[in-house]
């Protein structure tokens, strides 16, 4: 972990009645490849680091990558990660240069894609009720925003990028 990243908080609503003072627990939802979730835990351990309490949702896949760095862990399914590894995950993510290719898995794909991303939404909202979030932050991907509105819970959806 000693890349460096820069963080983007593209759009936030501080429902927590204050300033991060009042922010203590905190969620950070994000979904994809260990690309996707590592410059997240990063994060995670930055604010951990100025005293709050973090809770990392992903794929179960990581769960050591962020509890090995004393974040609380919110559990979410393999699916994604098993689709994108799948022969037609696979496929889609190289042919790039084939539009006609890339288009045909990518409807294929679509219709998995729909019932997993049920399944994330569903373990973003239990591992969400368990930590009791001030606030979630969370990579779009990860679809939690419209679980916050529902909740009333602030938000911060987030755009992380490697610089290193």
């Amino acid at each position: 972990m000693n890349s460096r990243y820069f963080f983007l908080p593209v759009g936030c609503d501080s429902r927590s009645g204050g300033g991060s003072e009042n922010l203590t627990n905190i969620s950070i939802v994000t979904a994809g490849s260990r690309g996707d979730v590592q410059p997240h835990v990063a994060l995670g351990k930055g604010v951990k680091a100025a005293g709050h309490t973090i809770t990392v949702c992903t794929s179960s896949s990581f769960e050591s990558l962020i509890t090995e760095q004393g974040l609380h862990y919110g559990y979410m399914n393999d699916a994604f990660i098993k689709l994108v590894d799948s022969e037609a995950g696979r496929e889609a993510m190289g042919s790039g240069s084939n539009s006609l290719g890339l288009v045909r898995c990518m409807v294929s794909l679509m219709r998995e894609a729909k019932a997993l991303n049920r399944e994330m939404m569903k373990d973003a909202w239990n591992a969400g009720q368990a930590a009791e979030p001030d606030l979630v932050v969370y990579h779009p991907k990860a679809l939690r925003g419209r679980i916050c509105e529902e909740d009333g819970i602030g938000r911060a959806i987030t755009i992380i990028e490697s610089i290193a």
